[in-house]
Formats: structure tokens, C-alpha cells, sequence
């Protein structure tokens, strides 16, 4: 065997930035970080077509729901849209408090958590509109108006 393969000394062994600051492994990690963002938020931003459009008299058979049971759900739907709409906005309330009394952690946990309950207000009224106006598939700007489109 050659000695120059026995001890394989070369500029790496004394000079490697590239190993030191772990440059192969930050490609990798990146590259699988960007990936799964695209995997996670490309459908955010480009949502799917629905497969099949039902009305929501053709919802209700193909669900088996009666009448009395939608209405139930509407009023619930209704009645959870309110309370996450209070407490979303007590939370934010609190959350303006926290910044002026300089609590910055405090107001950081506040402000989150009372947009996780007005995102949740925001849901339930969506549905209660959708079941109140007996369609499937409203978009944010009929709930806006107010009125489903013809």
C-alpha cells in the first residue's frame, strides 16, 4: 500500500469551513424545510375544486338530517359564533392592557390566543350563515355582504 493512501493528509484536514459550519447539513435541512412549506401552504394559497357540487337539500337526504336537527345546529352554531366573539375580544381587551402595562409575554399569549377565538367566532358564523341561507359553498365576500349570491 502507497503511503501517500495511509495518511491521507490534505487541505480538509486542517482548513474546512464547509464541515465546521455544518454547510452540507443546512442544504439538506432547508431544502426539506422549503419542501414541506410547499407541501403544507401550497394548497393554501391555490385551494382544490370541490369533486361534487350538491345543493343543501341533496346534503341533507344524502345526511339523513331532519329539520328540527338543522335548525338545532343553526342556533348552536349561532350561539358558539357569540361566545368566542365575547371572549376573543376580552382577550384583546387584555392584550392592549398588557402592552401598556409593558407585560410583552403576557400580551404576545393574549393577542394569540384571542385570534384563535375570533378565527373560531369566524367559523361558526360561517356555518350558521351557510345553514341560514340553505347553501353550500358560500364565499368570504357573501358572508361579508351578508346575502348568498343568486
Amino acid at each position: 500500500m502507497p503511503l501517500k493512501d495511509a495518511i491521507k493528509i490534505s487541505r480538509k484536514t486542517f482548513f474546512n469551513p464547509r464541515g465546521w459550519l455544518g454547510y452540507d447539513f443546512v442544504k439538506a435541512q432547508t431544502k426539506y424545510l422549503w419542501k414541506n412549506l410547499a407541501f403544507v401552504f401550497g394548497g393554501f394559497f391555490h385551494p382544490e375544486k370541490a369533486e361534487v357540487t350538491e345543493t343543501f337539500e341533496e346534503a341533507l337526504a344524502r345526511m339523513g338530517l331532519t329539520e328540527k336537527s338543522v335548525q338545532e345546529n343553526q342556533q348552536i352554531y349561532f350561539n358558539f359564533a357569540i361566545f368566542f366573539l365575547i371572549v376573543g375580544l376580552v382577550l384583546l381587551g387584555l392584550w392592549v392592557f398588557y402592552l401598556a402595562e409593558k407585560h410583552y409575554s403576557a400580551s404576545f399569549i393574549s393577542l394569540s390566543l384571542s385570534l384563535v377565538l375570533l378565527a373560531h367566532a369566524f367559523k361558526y358564523h360561517f356555518w350558521y350563515f351557510q345553514i341560514k341561507h340553505r347553501k353550500l359553498g358560500c364565499t368570504f365576500a357573501e358572508w361579508l355582504q351578508g346575502k348568498p349570491h343568486a
